[in-house]
Order: structure tokens, then C-alpha cells, then sequence
């Protein structure tokens, strides 16, 4: 690395001089600034004495976090330690974006102690961090669940990025600065305090080296875009279960040089190929190419109906499990899905209890998974979950197969289409050629009038 792109990189990772500039430079105690900012947003303060504090379940550079009880809702108490006017404005961004702004996938603040310590009362999330559950051995999930918290990451963020009238980027995606509550199930993103208005030619530094885009720590200019390359990473994470450059060593500036110089994760091959396109496009280099995140959440919703949402996601640390999912990576969910009488002893196959077996068609070399429904020792005894399942998936099969046959179909149907507007041409001249002709026989008959008139006297008055 040449010691001019290591300074620079170094300078950009210190985090000097890099807070929101919309937060005032309010003069005196970081209590009596942040009382002011309470005013201003119409945040509660919260006494002390109405809270019960109970053990510590996080910690960080601003200080700690703590589980508590507020009027009856499980809270968590963020504690912070104030040493410098850089984390007083840290704060005041955090309580100023958190108080202001309510999504379902966002944490939710109910207030804030202004006596020392300062602190933030937030909803508790007692499934912990999206970190620690990924890199938890013990932990398991579903493709189904990652599919999930990435989608769930997707729409914080897209609501973001949508404010009017200056949208916010996060600056700061990671799985630690995400939390999961409702049995994991549900995903909330949280620590506010690096949020930003966008603006023009940003080149503030802010954010996690491992998440952060190659544009944030070079010093470049950088937009919304940023976020989108850090949700990338997250993507990566919740597939292949690894931190991300696990391999590059633990210096920052290491990875900082890596990424800027073009290096991304590695893509595993049981990582489904939609992801992995997926990937590719949001952690391109140039920020411009990424696509919005009101076109990923598009993109996730339609591809976490395809993906099987009940396969477990390989653990990182073992290494048989990667190969159980293999059949199914390269699975092409938008190819033709016909529900057809397959006589699986004339093929040769692997026998397991696999949710996905593999099949190979001997006719046209052709990879296919099966999707087991039922037990092959018990096939008549399945639960209300497993006929569920079964269910759920005779109804994919037939929506599927309506689609390919619109596909198969769709010169015909185009060309069919063509005839029927060719129709419509013929029958709207033959409209317009009877409407003339109407036109005409009505002035015709006008003029017969007007001889009547002049036929009728009072001789022929009498005659009648």
C-alpha cells in the first residue's frame, strides 16, 4: 500500500471533525443543549425514578445499554457517556432522528433522562443483535428467515431514503446495528447517531469498516447510495454466516485498502443466484450503477416467494452442511415449474431426508431439485405446519405454471393481440363511414322536408 493512500484511508477512519452538520453547535452542558433540543422536537423527558434498571446487555463507545421497565413496557436503557462536544452531537443527531421519524422495522424511542447519565429509553429487543444471532453456532435459520431481516433491512431504509423533502442516509448499516424481537422474527434498525440529511458534495467520513462503502472512507463524494453497498454486505452476511472479510485480517485500514482497491466477499456457490446477482449490482464501485432501494425491496419481496423459506442456512463452522444445499443454488426460479408425474426410480439420485433431493434428468442433462412433502415412512401423517407447507406449494406450482404458459404463449398471445387491434382499426373507419353516411341521409332528408313545404297549398289541404 503506498503511504499516501494509507494516510488518507487512516485520516478517514480516525472519525475527526465528521458530525451531522444540521445539529447546532449549542453553547454550555450536554444537558442543557439536549433540554433545548427536547423543546424543539416535543420529546418527553423521562424521570429517573419512573424507570427499573436492570442488567447491562450492551456496551459500546458511548457507554452502555441496560434492560429496564418504564409504565409497563420492556425498555432498554441506553446510558451515555459524554466526553466531548463530538459525542454531545452524536446524541442530540440520535435523539433528533429517532424522535422524528416511525417505521415498523426502525426502534422506536419513548423518551429521555436528562439527568447523568444521559439517557435514551427505547423499545427492547430481546432477540439481541442480528450479529450476534448469525455468528452464534448454536443458532439456526432458514433461507426463509434471511430472506426476511434483509427484506425487513430493505424497507428502514428505503423509508429513509424517501423523506421528504431531504432524505436521510443511515451512514452506519451493520447486523450489530440491528435488532431482533417477536422470536427473531422481527427486525429493527437502531443507532441513529451518524444519520444525515443528504446533501451535496458529502465527504464526511461515518460509519464501520467492514460495512462501508469504498466512496465513504476514500473521502469521495458520496450520496444515499452508500447505504446501499453496506445492505449488500449485510446481504452477504445472513447467507454465508461469516463476518465479513474474515479473511483479510483485523486491521481496518487492511480492509479499508482492500475494498477500495476493488475487493468484495467471496460469493459462495450455495448462496441462491438471484442474491448473487443481487450482490454484484449493489456493491459495484461506482455508486451510480447501484440500484435504489425502492427497486430492492421490489426485487427481495418477489424473490422471498421463490427461495424456500423452511432450508436451514449452512453454519460457517460447518462444513458438510454447505453441500446440503447445493442442489438448490442453482435452481432457476423463474423456469417452467409443471406439476407432472415424475417416476424418480429411473433417475439416479441420492436418497436423505433433505427438504430438497437432487435429481438429474438423464433426457437433457438437466439439474432439477425435489421438494419432499411428506415423510416417505409415514406419507399419510402430516401436520397442520406441514400441510400448510404442502398446500403453499401446489398453489406455487399452478401460479408457476400459469406464468410459463403465458411465457410459452406469448408470441401467440402478442400476435393474437395485433389481430384484435387490427379489428378495432377496421370496426372504428366502419364506425366513422357510418356516421358520414348518416350525416348524409340526415341532410337528405332535410331537403325532402323543405319540397314538402313548397308542395303543400291550400288545394291539396282540402284534397287531404
Amino acid at each position: 500500500m503506498s503511504k499516501n493512500k494509507e494516510k488518507l484511508i487512516k485520516s478517514h477512519l480516525s472519525n475527526e471533525n465528521q458530525i451531522d452538520e444540521e445539529v447546532d453547535n449549542e453553547s454550555g452542558s450536554p444537558t442543557s443543549s439536549l433540554s433545548k433540543l427536547l423543546q424543539q422536537y416535543d420529546i418527553q423527558e423521562i424521570d429517573r425514578n419512573e424507570i427499573e434498571i436492570g442488567e447491562v446487555v450492551g456496551h459500546g463507545s458511548f457507554g452502555v445499554v441496560r434492560r429496564g421497565r418504564w409504565r409497563g413496557f420492556d425498555i432498554a436503557i441506553k446510558d451515555f457517556i459524554i466526553h466531548n462536544e463530538k459525542e454531545n452531537k452524536s446524541l442530540m443527531i440520535e435523539v433528533k432522528y429517532l424522535s422524528s421519524i416511525a417505521h415498523p422495522n426502525i426502534i422506536r424511542i419513548y423518551g429521555v433522562c436528562t439527568e447523568n447519565p444521559i439517557s435514551l429509553i427505547m423499545e427492547y429487543a430481546e432477540g439481541g443483535s442480528l450479529f450476534n444471532a448469525l455468528h452464534c453456532e448454536r443458532v439456526r435459520y432458514t433461507f426463509g428467515d434471511a430472506m426476511s431481516w434483509a427484506l425487513q433491512c430493505a424497507r428502514a431504509v428505503k423509508y429513509l431514503h424517501n423523506i421528504k423533502p431531504k432524505a436521510l442516509i443511515h451512514r452506519d448499516l451493520k447486523s450489530p446495528n440491528l435488532l431482533l424481537i417477536n422470536g427473531n422474527k422481527t427486525l429493527k434498525l437502531c443507532d441513529f447517531g451518524t444519520v444525515t440529511a443528504l446533501k451535496t458534495n458529502m465527504t464526511n467520513n461515518a460509519g464501520s469498516g467492514l460495512w462501508m462503502a469504498p466512496e465513504v472512507f476514500s473521502g469521495s463524494t458520496y450520496s444515499e447510495k452508500c447505504d446501499i453497498y453496506s445492505w449488500s454486505v449485510i446481504l452477504w452476511e445472513v447467507f454465508s454466516r461469516k463476518i465479513p472479510f474474515y479473511d483479510t485480517g483485523k486491521s481496518p485500514t487492511l480492509v479499508a485498502y482492500a475494498v477500495w482497491s476493488g475487493l468484495r466477499p467471496p460469493v459462495f456457490d450455495f448462496i441462491p443466484i438471484p442474491i448473487q446477482c443481487l450482490l454484484k449490482r449493489c456493491w459495484t464501485e461506482e455508486p451510480e450503477d447501484r440500484p435504489a432501494m425502492n427497486e430492492i425491496v421490489g426485487i427481495m419481496s418477489l424473490l422471498q416467494n421463490a427461495l424456500s423459506e423452511h432450508l436451514d442456512v449452512p453454519n460457517a463452522w460447518d462444513t458438510d452442511s454447505s453441500s446440503e444445499i447445493q442442489n438448490i443454488a442453482g435452481l432457476d426460479v423463474t423456469g417452467p415449474k409443471n406439476e407432472q408425474t415424475i417416476d424418480l426410480a429411473e433417475h439416479q439420485r441420492q436418497s436423505s431426508h433433505r427438504l430438497y433431493d437432487p435429481l438429474q434428468y438423464s433426457a437433457n442433462s438437466n439439474n432439477a431439485a425435489v421438494k419432499r412433502l411428506e415423510d416417505e415412512n409415514e406419507p399419510n401423517k402430516m401436520n397442520e405446519d406441514e400441510m400448510s407447507w404442502k398446500n403453499k406449494y401446489l398453489h406455487e406450482i399452478k401460479l408457476r405454471t400459469e406464468l410459463q404458459d403465458l411465457i410459452d404463449n406469448k408470441d401467440a398471445l402478442i400476435s393474437h393481440l395485433k389481430q384484435e387491434i387490427e379489428k378495432l382499426r377496421v370496426y372504428e373507419e366502419e364506425v366513422i363511414e357510418l356516421k358520414v353516411e348518416r350525416k348524409h341521409l340526415k341532410n337528405e332528408v332535410e331537403m325532402l322536408n323543405e319540397k314538402l313545404k313548397h308542395l303543400v297549398t291550400p288545394e291539396t289541404k282540402q284534397l287531404q
